[in-house]
Order: C-alpha cells, then structure tokens, then sequence
C-alpha cells in the first residue's frame, strides 16, 4: 500500500476524533448510563458497600467521563444528589458532579 495513501487516511480519521470530541461527541458515543445500574443495590445502608474492584465501582470509573452529561439531564440529577449516592462515590473513590464541577 501507498505510504502516503496511508498517511492521508490516517489524517482523516484523526481529523474527524478531533472534529467530534472538539463538538462534546466522542464522551456521548461511550456513555450508558445504564452501566451504572450495578450501583443501585449499594445506595442502601443496610447493603455492604461496594468493594473497589466490584462491577459497580469499575463501571463508574469507566463512565466518569460521562457522569457530567449525565447530571445535567433532570432525569438524572436528582439521583446524584443523594446519600446512596455519596455513599458510592465515596466506596469507588469518585467524585460525584454538581453545579461547581459541571457548570
């Protein structure tokens, strides 16, 4: 193959990485909020709390690029600003957004 053939496409794909995480798309193509439904069980106190390796807390890190898209739709606000929620974050070592961190 062309080594020059190669560069240019490489140099599209990169341009377009750019254009759609310049744009706020590239976090939206890996967000499911639906990852963290393994953190539910834990909002409980009366339920052990997650350990750091547990699917709950490995999910969380894996969307926390996400969880400022997630705050901001009022579907979803209210959940993060909870004591079940605190009390996860806190476990999985994450810090929840807010008004100051997702302006």
């Amino acid at each position: 193959m062309n080594v020059p053939y190669v560069y240019g496409i490489a140099m599209i794909l990169f341009g377009a990485l750019f254009l759609v995480k310049t744009q706020g798309g590239i976090t939206s193509l890996y967000c499911d909020i639906e990852k963290l439904i393994p953190c539910l069980q834990y909002g409980d106190p009366a339920v052990r709390p997650p350990s750091r390796d547990s699917e709950c807390c490995r999910n969380i890190h894996e969307q926390e690029p996400c969880l400022c898209m997630f705050w901001r739709d009022p579907e979803f606000q209210e959940e993060f600003d909870t004591p079940g929620a605190a009390r996860v974050a806190r476990f999985c070592r994450i810090t929840l957004p807010n008004a100051a961190i997702c302006g």
